[in-house]
């Protein structure tokens, strides 16, 4: 199991393709081997701590690997892993290695449901051992370094929810509505585990901060499937009519960001300071996930802009390539903030400038974007 973690940071943040490749392969044999030699358990039966750590470790490892091939193709690598998995034959493609981690993350997430329900009774319980699972026969085999707590639960969650949308880019017309279903359901079952707990009591139970980052996780994953459907269907030739709606959502959700924006160079900053303490790193990691949200705000505004195009083209509608100038260039002010905190120290301002049509002074400017469609 060491070995295998080991692989999987190797693969998914040191490595670069085709290294990567071979990293992330062998975690994931590695791990189904361990979960071959691990009894799973009974429908309704608590599974062990053990058996949870493999399924969800092999989930991300897959989930990483469907991400580099998605990105690089198998490059030189000797493609498909050489065990099946849920009927798949081969795990060869991105959808098939995403399909396979969102069932892994979703039966993680069950395991960690009834090891919660059993150990809280769903909040109700009261005690000093209120938030422990029972034991499952010798303590060592019971618990490992992962902690089932209510915002593992969310994070398995958020998971199957990740994988499930990255799905949606290679799927078909027939398949994107029982898709984005599957993800429904798994927001709901997330929302029905929220709306069932006391007030407070999944944050209390929690690891500091995890509760929040979770359920904020949730509310940026309901946008990406939203946004991932509706990019989805305009590029199949179909019309989603909250398309606008959506966009304007969007956008409102990057203004609430752009205006905690982190100041310019403060993560550079941070890094060469040397700053320590549980402040400074509280305000870093702060920092680093707003920049994570502008980016990704920034690449729906891009992908809702070029599905405002398609239908501009379509439709010989001028309104929507006027709304697709303004999203795509909230998509660079998005990134740009996004940015400016990772500067090298000393740089100074950057000189670049988001344009408007009516700033450039083209009559009709938005019309040369056609041709990115």
């Amino acid at each position: 199991m060491r070995i295998a973690r080991v692989k999987y940071v190797l693969g998914s943040e040191f490595y670069e393709p085709p290294a990567a490749h071979h990293a992330l392969l062998q975690s994931a044999t590695l791990y189904n081997g361990a979960l071959q030699r691990n009894e799973s358990p009974a429908p309704g039966q608590v599974p062990s701590a053990v058996w949870l750590d493999i399924v969800a470790n092999l989930a991300y490892a897959l989930q990483s690997l469907g991400e580099l091939v998605d990105e690089f193709g198998w490059v030189d690598v000797e493609h498909a892993l050489a065990f099946p998995m849920f009927g798949i034959a081969e795990l060869d493609s991105p959808s098939s290695l995403y399909a396979a981690a969102a069932t892994l993350f979703g039966l993680t997430a069950q395991g960690q449901l009834l090891v919660l329900s059993g150990a809280s009774d769903m909040g109700t319980s009261t005690g000093d051992d209120a938030s422990r699972p029972a034991p499952l026969g010798d303590e060592s085999e019971a618990y490992t370094s992962s902690l089932v707590a209510p915002s593992s639960y969310l994070e398995m969650i958020a998971a199957q929810l990740s994988s499930t949308i990255s799905l949606i880019p290679h799927s078909q017309a027939e398949s994107v509505a029982a898709i984005q279903q599957d993800a429904v359901d798994a927001l709901g079952r997330a929302d029905a585990y929220i709306c069932s707990l006391v007030p407070g009591f999944g944050a209390s139970q929690s690891p500091d901060g995890e509760w929040d980052a979770q359920i904020s996780e949730l509310k940026w994953a309901s946008i990406s499937l939203r946004v991932s459907t509706a990019v989805r269907v305009s590029e199949l030739g179909g019309v989603d009519a909250s398309l606008d709606d959506l966009c304007t959502e969007v956008l409102s959700a990057g203004e609430a960001l752009l205006a905690a924006a982190p100041p310019r160079e403060s993560l550079t900053g941070v890094r060469l300071s040397g700053a320590e303490g549980s402040a400074a790193a509280k305000q870093t990691a702060e920092y680093e996930a707003t920049v994570e949200r502008l980016s990704e705000v920034a690449d729906h505004a891009h992908a809702l802009g070029r599905a405002l195009l398609r239908r501009a083209a379509s439709a010989q509608c001028s309104s929507s390539l006027e709304r697709a100038w303004e999203v795509c260039g909230f998509a660079s002010k998005c990134m740009l903030a996004a940015v400016a905190p990772l500067e090298p120290a000393g740089k100074g301002a950057s000189t670049a400038r988001v344009s408007t049509a009516q700033s450039l002074n083209v009559p009709g400017a938005p019309m040369a974007w056609t041709g990115c469609i």
